[in-house]
């Protein structure tokens, strides 16, 4: 294996293993940047959620109720 080849300290080993198994934390402008997708995402998502319930009570209005289906 490379690394056994190669004379890493102890230090170096962890640094190493951190970084290429994910175990490193992102780097804080990662974060503020995944923050302000989150928060964009979630603005979208409630805008699209505001839109569909729109569109289903208007849609209401062109088909009959359960009721009013059973009725026929």
């Amino acid at each position: 294996m490379l690394l056994v080849r190669e004379c890493i300290d102890l230090n170096q080993l962890h640094s190493f293993i951190k970084l290429h198994l994910g175990a490193a934390s992102p780097e804080p402008a990662d974060v503020e940047t995944l923050r302000m997708e989150l928060a964009d995402l979630q603005q979208k998502c409630n805008l699209l959620m505001g839109e569909n319930k729109e569109l289903r009570n208007r849609l209401m209005q062109y088909e009959p109720s359960p009721e009013e289906r059973a009725a026929e």
